[in-house]
């Protein structure tokens, strides 16, 4: 099945960082290598993080190593889908200049998140998902245009894209013991893809889920 994404010209990976809007941004060199789109999409759903890391990197594709292990195991399987029935990508499309940089933007984290914005924004408009995921609060802010992602998950938000979302948190957030939030992160995935199935957005509150500590 052809997507649009299949059709995205992504530029070949080469040494550093070497896509046709990466001129002159500051991580150009650190980013090591594009990190571009992965998945089909037949869902209708794009999820977004924040960026690449080590395995993204040397893999050449978005939540690859425990973040992907994460979704694989815990959300897909779940839900009785594949991978490729979603596009997957990130705020930023190389490796960050450092763990956790975009989380607190600061003025560098901003602009290397400027810098990338038309990628993310011409993938989504090539792709046209009905629902986008954003996980985590470095995508919240990039696509929602809001930040706290624990105020905000799970509930259904505009976006500048005519294109609603559901947020939710980031699998290494999770993963860092705190995989109590697990059932909140698979929550919002079936809400985005019964809203992407329906082609219609329902404004309603999201039912609570109460997940309490052991």
């Amino acid at each position: 099945m052809t997507t649009n994404l299949d059709r995205l010209d992504i530029l070949p990976v080469l040494t550093g960082v070497q896509g046709k809007f990466c001129a002159g941004c500051d991580n150009r060199q650190a980013g090591i290598r594009m990190i571009p789109p992965d998945g089909k999409g037949y869902s209708g759903v794009m999820i977004v993080g924040d960026s690449g890391w080590d395995y993204e990197a040397k893999e050449g594709r978005p939540f690859a190593g425990p973040a992907g292990q994460f979704l694989d195991k815990h959300i897909f399987r779940r839900l009785g889908v594949q991978r490729d029935a979603f596009t997957l990508t990130n705020t930023t499309w190389c490796k960050a200049p450092r763990l956790n940089f975009y989380d607190y933007a600061g003025p560098e984290a901003i602009a290397i998140i400027e810098h990338c914005r038309p990628y993310l924004d011409e993938l989504i408009e090539k792709v046209r998902p009905k629902v986008i995921i954003p996980m985590g609060n470095v995508a919240l802010r990039r696509i929602c245009g809001v930040s706290g992602i624990n105020a905000h998950q799970c509930y259904v938000h505009d976006t500048n894209y005519g294109i609603p979302a559901v947020p939710t948190f980031h699998p290494s957030f999770v993963m860092s013991d705190n995989l109590k939030f697990t059932p909140t992160v698979l929550f919002a995935f079936r809400k985005a893809m019964q809203i992407a199935k329906d082609d219609a957005v329902m404004l309603q509150q999201p039912s609570v889920i109460i997940v309490k500590d052991k």
